[in-house]
């Protein structure tokens, strides 16, 4: 019977040392943000891009972003949450399917919340036409606030992201007015009742005219923190040039000084937006041209459009597309140094888009600059399979690194080496208390 009690001790002993083993690790990998800086990354579930990739949110390394988008839900007219029909709504329909795999992220990283993203581009007059309605009251306003702060509670969101895509076009012109004012008091009223219930409001905004459509001063006091998307500047508009979409400083040959992130920070701050509560919006993607002239590739060249009608939506190119792209053909890449990003050419085919340089820059700017950090849109659109070389996620791994500090695949990795560990203990601790009872019976007999 001693031996027995001895046994059993020796278990608890190494039970007690497994969980103190595990504690101790999990301090240093996933409480090691000295960093101020804050990164939210949007996965967008209705974008078509995401479908057409094998990504899967629970396959996605929790340590990406400390704070998650998940998007998008929109309004109907009489504030009710309308789901859909995209794979957001299929995960809200299953809801015990939803919940498997938020908990899965935050089991491995305990510190991350979930926020669930209203709007999106994917439905922009819809989702603009049908706020306006349903805030133009206070008992339309409360009604809607309701409603989305229940869905919000049924599947355990953190809070809400609010994201208007370019409302400008669903706006008559002499509403504008009207609809700043209604904003604002939305907005006001909303994060109250969230702060009520310990949530968190982040307001989306298009970065190319909001100080036009929104008072910067009112969307930063009203929302814990703004997004400002600085990137695909002048996507609306039929250049004759080459404007590269993503500039961090404006082209000192370019007429035009706003098309790029400096001019739209600078202006939203100016404009009564503060600094602290703003993150900076970047996004993994390229935009494509045809040059007119194969000769003339610098930014500023002219551009040939297939289609004079109207702006060839299809000159939108995933990262992780992109990559590829530019890993097996003879492309030429360049660095434009006065605006901070690089591009590539070939044939009559021109390309903006994002490397690891381009990002880490981007990220010194917002140490810099004092902003609140970085926006990372969309998530599935990085390399998240690494299929242009290891390691995967390479550019919010760099966003990470310069902004927090630290290597989130190391994070990763240390996490299922911790449990790894556990496990084989666990395996250690069994054989040896089968081994000590077997040896206790034979000592009884």
């Amino acid at each position: 019977m001693k031996s027995t009690y001895s046994g059993v001790l020796y278990f608890i002993d190494c039970l007690a040392t497994i969980r103190s083993f595990y504690l101790i690790r999990l301090v240093f990998t996933i409480d090691d943000n000295k960093s101020d800086k804050k990164i939210f990354c949007l996965h967008d579930a209705t974008s078509s891009y995401s479908k057409l990739t094998n990504f899967d949110i629970k396959s996605m390394n929790p340590f990406l972003c400390r704070n998650l988008i998940y998007g998008y839900i929109g309004i109907s007219q009489n504030g009710v949450i309308d789901l859909r029909s995209t794979e957001f709504n299929k995960d809200m329909d299953n809801s015990t399917r939803f919940r498997n795999k938020m908990n899965y992220l935050k089991s491995i990283n305990q510190n991350m919340q979930i926020l669930a993203g209203i709007g999106g581009c994917s439905f922009p007059d819809e989702t603009t036409e049908n706020l306006l309605f349903s805030i133009e009251t206070t008992t339309k306003r409360s009604k809607m606030i309701n409603n989305i702060l229940k869905f919000g509670q049924q599947h355990h969101f953190n809070g809400f992201a609010l994201h208007l895509c370019n409302p400008e076009f669903s706006i008559e012109s002499d509403n504008l007015n009207n609809f700043r004012k209604l904003f604002s008091t939305f907005l006001k009223a909303f994060k109250q009742m969230l702060h009520a219930k310990n949530l968190i409001l982040v307001t989306i905004i298009q970065s190319e005219i909001p100080t036009i459509v929104y008072h910067p001063k009112h969307v930063s006091n009203f929302s814990d923190y703004v997004l400002l998307t600085t990137y695909d500047f002048d996507k609306f508009k039929m250049n004759e040039n080459i404007n590269i979409h993503n500039a961090l400083y404006k082209n000192p040959q370019d007429l035009d000084a706003k098309s790029n992130a400096d001019y739209a920070i600078k202006t939203w701050i100016a404009k009564g937006g503060k600094a602290e509560n703003l993150l900076m919006g970047i996004s993994p993607h390229g935009r494509s041209f045809n040059i007119k002239f194969q000769n003339k590739t610098e930014p500023g060249s002219p551009i040939k459009w297939n289609d004079n009608s109207e702006i060839n939506s299809n000159n939108f190119i995933p990262y992780n597309q992109l990559c590829k792209r530019l890993d097996l053909s003879n492309w030429i890449i360049k660095w434009q140094e006065d605006q901070k990003v690089p591009y590539a050419y070939k044939n009559f085919k021109w390309i903006s888009f994002e490397n690891r340089r381009s990002i880490e820059v981007k990220a010194e700017y917002i140490i810099k600059n004092n902003l609140a950090g970085g926006g990372f849109m969309n998530v599935e659109n990085d390399d998240f399979e690494g299929t242009c070389g290891k390691p995967n996620y390479p550019l919010i791994r760099i966003l990470n690194q310069k902004l927090i500090g630290v290597d989130i695949e190391d994070r990763f990795d240390e996490d299922r080496k911790i449990k790894k560990e556990i496990v084989i203990l666990i395996k250690f601790s069994r054989k040896n208390i089968n081994a000590m009872s077997e040896s206790s019976e034979k000592n009884i007999a």
